[in-house]
């Protein structure tokens, strides 16, 4: 569902000055968009095609297995000669955690587990939920908004997941650029989702980019979607806290897929607005992950960057 409020509060809008880093660019300070050469986007990802689509989707919900005898007996082994563990009542389930030809292994809420001969019982798959997704738009005309609308109405079809959300889309024209087009697609961002959608190979330090690539294509849809009505436009997924804190990322398309830029736009309390540039990839398995720099200072003095770790819950 699309909704649009009354009003919202302006975008966060400042300036970055260059600080030195060796593996990653620090920018506190001055105005600056990035963007990736197109040429170099071609080049880096045209052989690395199959890597992208072949990459995982988010888990889906466990499947559920639900008794359709009157008593379902739940055997210690696959096998129906095994010890007898406990029995389900008809309509009662149990997650599904694997299976053994016509057997399934199966948990209760309560932690029991054992094995169920599968034609007594009924898989229940779940289902996505299509989220909320609520237009706020700054310095635009009407025609605009309806425009938008419109290319906007196929995200939450395309967005929809296995837990509900509700997001935002905020499209901006800046009163010192009225002819670049401002998009912001704004998530809700906690640390435990965040460490139970990352990859187990990914370590602390680097973000793991791959839960947001369906976000970040979505977005980069409605854009293109626009067409020409949108003018110059820039993109952004904005990963947001509770309390307000916020991480943004870029990106842009290569070919068919979504490749995030190689700078992050971050606002924490207590610090101006920073951006932080790390270089592209060299190998494949990279280009869906973000370096961060050191949190700390040769002396151990803590780095602004030290809040974008606690924002991810990072350890160091």
């Amino acid at each position: 569902m699309i909704g649009r409020p009354a009003g919202g509060k302006r975008l966060p809008r400042g300036g970055f000055r260059a600080g030195p880093r060796a593996a990653a660019r620090l920018f506190v300070t001055g105005r600056f968009w990035p963007r990736l050469p197109a040429a170099v986007l071609l080049f880096c990802f045209a052989s690395l095609l199959p890597v992208f689509l072949s990459a995982a989707a988010p888990e889906a919900p466990p499947t559920r297995a639900v008794a359709k005898v009157s008593r379902l007996n739940v055997r210690q082994a696959p096998d129906r000669r095994a010890p007898l563990v406990f029995k389900l009542e008809r309509g009662q389930g149990a997650t599904v955690t694997g299976e053994d030809r016509d057997w399934l292994e199966i948990r209760t809420k309560s932690g029991s587990h054992g094995w169920v001969y599968r034609p007594l019982v009924k898989l229940v798959h779940p289902e996505k939920t299509v989220p909320e997704v609520h237009l706020e738009t700054h310095q635009l005309d009407d025609p605009e908004i309806e425009r938008l609308e419109v290319a906007a109405g196929f995200l939450p079809e395309m967005l929809a997941a296995w837990e509900p959300e509700t997001l935002r889309l905020v499209a901006s024209r800046l009163p010192e650029a009225p002819q670049k087009l401002l998009l912001v697609l704004e998530i809700p961002f906690s640390p435990e989702r965040y460490e139970a959608e990352r990859g187990n190979d990914v370590e602390p330090g680097v973000i793991d980019l791959l839960p947001y690539r369906r976000y970040l294509k979505a977005l980069l849809t409605c854009r293109l979607r626009l067409g020409d009505a949108a003018g110059t436009a820039d993109c952004y997924l904005m990963l947001r806290k509770a309390n307000g804190d916020q991480v943004m990322l870029s990106g842009s398309f290569a070919g068919p897929v979504p490749v995030f830029g190689e700078v992050l736009v971050v606002g924490l309390h207590g610090y101006e607005l920073f951006q932080i540039a790390t270089p592209l990839p060299v190998i494949a398995r990279d280009f869906n992950r973000f370096t961060l720099p050191e949190p700390l200072t040769p002396d151990g003095r803590r780095t602004v960057v030290a809040g974008v770790y606690d924002f991810f819950g990072f350890e160091f």
